[in-house]
């Protein structure tokens, strides 16, 4: 039988750190996964410049996706390219028939430190979190 293969791999781009969790189904169409014990990037950042995350996601479909939370006020930032955060300095990049999806934070200051965390929903879902830490 064929497998489905879900797998995030995360990177932080400017120290090239890398964390990651995998996901298969069993024949059984049970969920089994591996967690990598590096699941938290510290990413560093100018105060006043961009941070870039990145993850990349492999083989979704459906109704699979990427979506980017803040942990210090548990705000959902981003599902898919849609951006729900009012803040404008904040974006998600994401090419058609690409693996990788970026959330950019242009102009950082330092309320903007703090954990912040790539998910995909699946069952369960799959996330990588970036400690993003402005100096």
């Amino acid at each position: 039988m064929l497998s489905q293969l879900f797998w995030l791999g995360v990177m932080m781009l400017s120290l090239n750190s890398a964390g990651s969790v995998t996901s298969s189904m069993d024949r059984n169409g049970m969920d089994r996964h591996r967690v990598s014990s590096h699941n938290t990037t510290l990413t560093p950042a100018t105060f006043g410049r961009q941070a870039t995350f990145k993850c990349t996601a492999k083989n979704l479909y459906g109704q699979k996706t990427v979506s980017w939370v803040r942990h210090r006020d548990v705000n959902l930032l981003a599902v898919g390219k849609f951006v729900y955060i009012r803040d404008p300095r904040f974006k998600v990049l994401h090419e058609s028939n690409s693996d990788d999806w970026f959330l950019v934070i242009k102009s950082v200051d330092y309320t903007d430190e703090g954990v912040y965390e790539c998910q995909i929903n699946t069952i369960p879902y799959r996330s990588h979190k970036f400690k993003l830490q402005i100096f």
